[in-house]
């Protein structure tokens, strides 16, 4: 019995140590957790980001927790962490499936340097399937806000927390991801009013123009923008300038110009139900690229299928749809218990009668 009590002991010492972190076990930081309580809806994680700021105390990042749903079964997520000086640089990322029922799922990664009082974004991409991201609405949290795509709502929050601590100068934290990967436009636009002026001929040879141009629907909107997004120029440049037609062979005028680092830009005048051709060209001091191949996009008013969501999410509150089915059980408890009382009443007396 000893020997049986030192290795069950032992076991359970070799468990702990291969178990997964909990978040009871970490230290919380920033959290938004505590509206959930008072649920307001949800926004679907799906084609498009969804994203959340937050401002960390501590020097560390070791685990973010979201409260989140997996639609119609597993939903495989991946949540990174990008910091929020331009270009931006992805801190960390991690990828997991979201199970079909409302949870707190823990994204735990290795420890990760971060800087205490810069906003840093947390953002969702579903990989397959779809899943939805509860909020908080109003928000409560101060140290940040949600954006839906482009969308900023500084009054809304959705559910998460971050947990960290501080580590001393004798024991840094693991270096941030820095592998020069393009910051996401939809959540970081950084770009200027173009001059409305028509291409130049006279363009240079030397500089290489961006590739892969592609434009699309920004989504959950009222419509009127076009998200671009291009590989960026292998010469050195100091930018982009970006025209715009409603005619695939005519009419270009530049509507705007970004930072030689970005990848994108969104097109916020974009009338929708119209389609419209755009290209990009790199420029530096000596001039300016060639065309980059056109892309077209029409933008949509998709943002009535949100707020159908939301109202249908909205229209009974927090565990009203557990209050109804618990009604519904226990009524038919109760015709059940009635049923088998009349039952049992019934074979009694005749019992009784004979």
């Amino acid at each position: 019995m000893k020997k049986l009590f030192y290795i069950l002991l032992l076991f359970c010492f070799s468990f702990s140590l291969i178990s997964p972190k909990s978040a009871s076990a970490l230290t919380a930081d920033q959290s938004s957790m505590q509206g959930l309580a008072e649920n307001q809806g949800y926004y679907r994680v799906d084609g498009h980001n969804l994203s959340q700021i937050f401002t960390p105390s501590k020097n560390v990042l070791e685990a973010v927790n979201i409260y989140i749903l997996g639609l119609n079964g597993i939903a495989n997520i991946t949540l990174n962490v990008w910091d929020s000086v331009w270009p931006g640089h992805l801190v960390v990322s991690q990828t997991k499936n979201i199970p079909a029922t409302w949870s707190y799922e823990l994204f735990d990664f290795d420890d990760i340097s971060v800087t205490p009082g810069q906003q840093y974004y947390i953002v969702l991409q579903a990989n397959s399937g779809q899943a939805q991201w509860r909020f908080i609405n109003p928000g409560r949290y101060d140290g940040g806000y949600l954006l839906d795509s482009a969308i900023a709502h500084e009054d809304l929050d959705f559910g998460f927390a971050t947990y960290g601590h501080n580590a001393s100068a004798n024991n840094p934290p693991a270096n941030q991801i820095d592998d020069n990967t393009s910051r996401d436009t939809t959540s970081f636009p950084a770009s200027t009013q173009g001059t409305g002026e028509e291409p130049t001929n006279n363009v240079s040879n030397n500089i290489n123009p961006p590739s892969n141009l592609k434009a699309s629907d920004v989504l959950g909107d009222h419509g009127n923008a076009i998200q671009l997004t291009w590989d960026k120029s292998t010469s050195s440049i100091s930018g982009y300038k970006i025209f715009k037609s409603s005619k695939k062979d005519s009419g270009f005028t530049e509507i705007g110009r970004t930072a030689s680092v970005a990848g994108g830009y969104i097109d916020k005048d974009a009338k929708t139900g119209t389609t419209y051709y755009y290209f990009v060209r790199a420029h530096n001091d000596s001039g300016e690229s060639a065309n980059s191949n056109i892309a077209s996009a029409k933008s949509y008013d998709d943002i009535a299928d949100i707020l159908k969501d939301f109202n249908a999410d909205k229209g009974l509150p927090m565990g009203a749809t557990f209050i109804i089915w618990a009604i519904i059980i226990l009524f038919f408890c109760v015709l059940f218990a009635v049923g088998l009382g009349l039952l049992i009443y019934f074979i009694m007396r005749k019992r009784q009668q004979k």
